[in-house]
């Protein structure tokens, strides 16, 4: 009997205390994680502490559906970003530039430091294994828990610069010319999974909960080959008619495709940051989340980095497999 790999949505967010602050290339890229290191965040995702689901977002919610009107959240204020250098190039760290997203709301909303971190810092910074080469948001957090600090972009050399790296190439930037200096000291970083498997209007409702509480959520996902892959980047680069407002309709496009995850295979997985949504229109079938990516502007098609993704999508799409352990089941 065949096993599963479940994409589609691992949605996560990741608690941060702060200590109080000690100071108030090529777009074409579009690179992904290997199937392997998603089987690895799913399997990590399972064994993770779950959201806390409170109670004042929810009786918003329950009482905007029993009234039939429609809400929206937009978090991205809270992001001091500048969407070209917002560009991970060939590097296959998407998984730093989503955590590190969340961090930087966090660290706005609950102490007012609006400030762009450095993903370099993680990139030259943790040896066990190279960012570029992918990972998930627990090695993040345990990374972070180790250092205690975060690190603003524009320290000396805190500026990301392995856009050209692969896996196999290693950092551009040592750890040691790094300045350390001003930082940001983190007492506690935690990562939290938000259930996303019961069903599509208990995976909506959790989602919408997590960013009625202030917070951003990592969206990541797999695809299953290089066909499924060459669509979203189409739909990301606008080749046809696509702008930011556009949502990517084609998501569940490849749900049932056989998982391309072997040796030379090319199922991959990407982790992005759901800032917000929108569900006031009449027709939920134009409900959507809102997507900041990691791959810079797509030429400037996508001058915010932005794309949108449908709230009414199928949350339990999966992809036949016989290779790789499934990370639901």
């Amino acid at each position: 009997m065949k096993r599963k790999i479940l994409l589609s949505i691992l949605s996560l967010f990741l608690v941060f205390v702060f200590a109080g602050n000690i100071w108030a290339a090529d777009e074409s890229e579009c690179p992904v994680m290997p199937a392997g290191v998603w089987v690895k965040w799913l399997k990590a995702s399972k064994a993770a502490p779950k959201a806390e689901i409170k109670m004042k977002p929810l009786l918003y919610l329950v009482g905007a559906q029993t009234l039939d009107y429609g809400t929206s959240m937009d978090l991205v204020g809270h992001l001091d970003y500048d969407p070209a250098q917002r560009n991970q190039g060939g590097c296959g760290n998407c998984w730093v530039w989503a955590c590190t997203g969340v961090m930087e709301i966090a660290h706005d909303v609950d102490y007012g430091v609006f400030d762009r971190l450095s993903i370099q810092y993680l990139d030259s910074c943790k040896t066990d294994n190279f960012a570029c080469c992918g990972g998930n948001a627990g090695a993040f957090a345990t990374w972070y828990s180790g250092q205690g600090r975060a690190i603003p972009w524009d320290n000396t050399n805190a500026s990301f610069a392995d856009g050209s790296r692969g896996c196999a190439d290693g950092t551009l930037v040592t750890c040691a010319s790094i300045a350390k200096t001003p930082n940001y000291p983190i007492n506690s970083i935690a990562v939290a999974s938000i259930g996303t498997h019961s069903g599509q209007a208990t995976a909506i409702a959790n989602i919408k909960n997590i960013l009625n509480q202030d917070k951003g959520v990592i969206f990541g996902f797999a695809l299953p080959d290089s066909a499924a892959w060459n669509n979203f980047r189409s739909f990301w680069r606008c080749d046809s008619s696509e702008t930011e407002a556009t949502l990517w309709n084609d998501v569940d496009s490849f749900c049932g495709t056989e998982w391309d995850g072997g040796d030379g295979g090319t199922a991959g997985a990407h982790a992005v940051v759901i800032y917000g949504y929108n569900d006031d229109a009449a027709d939920s079938a134009n409900h959507y989340w809102l997507v900041l990516n990691s791959w810079g502007t797509a030429g400037g098609d996508r001058p915010n980095g932005f794309y949108r993704v449908p709230m009414m999508m199928n949350y339990d799409c999966s992809y036949p497999d016989d290779v790789n352990p499934p990370g639901y089941w």
